[in-house]
């Protein structure tokens, strides 16, 4: 279990340099935002893996396929996904302004 916090607590301080870096590079808001949003959820995600050794999952959906019905989340997974979609979304953006000029 120890190996897995630390791997968690790695992950979690490159987020938090990657978060203090788009703050003081020249960034887009979407950047920042997501990288906000992307540590907040590393942080979540490794602060109640510290306090119980497991990230509780308690957010399902019911759908009508099986598999996706037995997936649960938490709320620092949805947060992760969020932020690395605004991150990959600024970059998208960043790329086609470049191409444009």
């Amino acid at each position: 279990m120890g190996s897995i916090i630390k791997v968690s607590g790695i992950i979690t301080l490159g987020c938090i340099g990657a978060f203090a870096r788009s703050l003081i590079k020249p960034a887009g808001n979407v950047e920042r935002t997501g990288w906000a949003i992307l540590t907040g959820g590393a942080l979540s995600n490794l602060y109640e893996r510290c306090r119980k050794g497991y990230v509780v999952d308690y957010i399902g959906f019911q759908t009508s396929d099986e598999k996706l019905t037995k997936i649960t989340y938490n709320l620092g997974d949805f947060f992760l996904a969020a932020g690395s979609i605004l991150i990959l979304l600024s970059e998208f953006l960043h790329n086609f302004r470049k191409g444009s000029e």
